[in-house]
């Protein structure tokens, strides 16, 4: 005889088992992205091409004359050059920042706010680099020398053999830079109608070059951009369906990174950054839900990490958490402890510590767990380091929860109710939202169990009646034995208060 309310009961020589079954509960997981973050400009909806840093601060340029300027990556503020088109490309050289635009001008600027337009006649510069006490000019034509950045002149004019072109305007310029004592660049050109490639050149003085290995990635309509650091040349085609970042120590021998065999029609590599101990490489991949940027981080140029990648709706159901992190990048540069990545309609993500009094980034979420579940609550705080953090249970501090992310491991009906975090340094603080942990009761259900000791393979009829009635034998199932010490659960049980139960082989 088995009462349902029972644990555990031997009688007739059957043993009765009742088995708890908790309803499935859910936790609230929250997706995280550590290391970069979406920044804001009021009102900013031109799209940015390029960014620099240098003179403690970031320096982005983009469309209708359009800059933006941070001193620490985090708070951005927008102005103009002052003059109309749309600005390409932007470098710290020599103290200053360059941008480069179609109006065949150079605009010079040490703090990014003011602007002093240099007359750049007869090419369209699109890169410029310093060294050994030269500039060197990347154009839509030939490309340019000047060694005050005033007045500039075309190499080929100085010495017609000093650029080796393939043959006179079969060839231009795309992107330059300095390093190590050496100018390197990537020039195209167009054997054929129809095919183009790139070939590596460098020059010690900015005056007389050397040609490199050619690789024949196409470079119609497309610019591309090359930067150093780490002790290393990058070169990122910047052509749709060309996935890669080319790398060399020398300028002359190079490799390539990430690079598909087949070129995929929705790739977009945009660059490189390198910082004092580290760097970053952006590629815009169309992903699930819009256009997406890939990030991968290094500390030695070779070995590179994913550090922002997107998941796919199978791999996290909680994509609404990335849909700020979504855009079409197109330049990265590195400073201010982090990197900074620009784009389409005023995109800026960044990474790194920030300064200020603290901001929260990520809320902390709500959650319902069941009592003797864990549960977490985590918050996203960007600003000057080191940042402290208390979390509180309505208002009392819970101690020893001072952390970003703050964990209970078996979860118990008084842990019910809000809790919020205090991030502060020594700019201020700043206080979370609420959030709402909700505890909820196992719904246990407890089903009496039959052990059947009989011949494997056999049928066998189990038979129930109420307890304190007047015997009424009724089947309640049939059963093939799988197994000697077979268990078999009666899931009608719950809705009678005790039940006998008997079996019978069947021929």
């Amino acid at each position: 005889m088995l009462n349902s309310t029972r644990s555990l009961i031997r009688a007739v020589g059957v043993t009765l088992i009742l088995a708890g079954l908790a309803e499935p509960v859910s936790m609230n997981a929250q997706a995280a992205s550590d290391l970069w973050f979406r920044r804001t400009v009021p009102g900013l909806t031109a799209d940015l091409h390029s960014v620099a840093f240098g003179n403690g601060q970031f320096v982005a340029v983009g469309a209708d004359s359009t800059v933006v300027r941070s001193g620490d990556g985090v708070h951005w503020t927008s102005s103009t050059t002052g003059t109309a088109g749309s600005l390409t490309r932007v470098r710290f050289l020599n103290g200053a920042f360059v941008a480069m635009g179609p109006a065949h001008q150079l605009l010079f600027s040490t703090d990014g706010l003011s602007w002093e337009a240099r007359s750049f006649p007869g090419a369209v510069a699109t890169d410029v680099a310093y060294g050994n006490g030269v500039y060197v000019s990347a154009t839509d034509v030939d490309p340019y020398y000047s060694t005050d950045g005033l007045q500039w002149t075309p190499i080929a004019e100085r010495d017609p053999n000093a650029f080796p072109w393939v043959t006179p305007n079969s060839a231009e310029l795309r992107t330059v830079t300095f390093s190590a004592g050496r100018f390197v660049g990537i020039r195209a050109y167009h054997p054929k109608v129809f095919s183009g490639s790139m070939e590596y050149v460098s020059s010690v003085n900015g005056l007389d070059w050397t040609l490199g290995p050619a690789d024949y990635i196409p470079l119609d309509g497309g610019a591309g951009t090359i930067d150093q650091g780490l002790g290393l040349f990058a070169f990122a085609p910047q052509v749709p369906g060309v996935v890669g970042l080319h790398l060399s120590t020398d300028g002359t021998a190079w490799n390539c990174v990430g690079c598909s065999p087949t070129p995929m029609p929705t790739g977009y590599e945009v660059g490189a950054a390198f910082g004092a101990q580290s760097g970053v490489r952006v590629t815009v991949l169309y992903g699930f839900a819009g256009i997406e940027p890939r990030i991968f981080s290094t500390v030695n140029g070779v070995d590179w990490t994913p550090s922002l990648q997107f998941p796919t709706p199978f791999e996290d159901p909680n994509l609404a958490y990335y849909a700020p992190l979504r855009g079409f990048a197109r330049g990265v540069a590195a400073g201010a402890g982090g990197f900074a990545v620009v784009g389409d309609g005023g995109y800026i993500l960044h990474s790194g510590p920030g300064s200020g009094a603290p901001t929260i980034v990520s809320q902390p979420v709500g959650l319902s767990v069941a009592v003797g579940q864990a549960a977490a609550f985590k918050v996203v705080v960007s600003g000057a380091p080191p940042i402290s953090y208390q979390w509180y249970h309505g208002e009392q501090p819970i101690d020893g929860a001072t952390e970003a992310t703050f964990t209970l491991s078996s979860v118990q009906t008084t842990d019910a109710g809000s809790y919020k975090v205090v991030a502060s340094n020594g700019a201020g603080s700043v206080t979370s939202q609420p959030a709402l942990l909700e505890v909820a009761f196992l719904h246990i259900k407890m089903y009496a169990g039959v052990q059947l000791d009989g011949t494997v393979g056999k049928t066998y009829r189990i038979e129930a009646t109420e307890v304190g009635t007047a015997p009424n034998w009724q089947p309640v199932a049939e059963v093939v034995l799988p197994s000697s010490h077979y268990v078999w659960f009666d899931t009608g049980s719950p809705d009678h208060a005790t039940r006998l139960y008997r079996a019978t082989e069947l021929p």
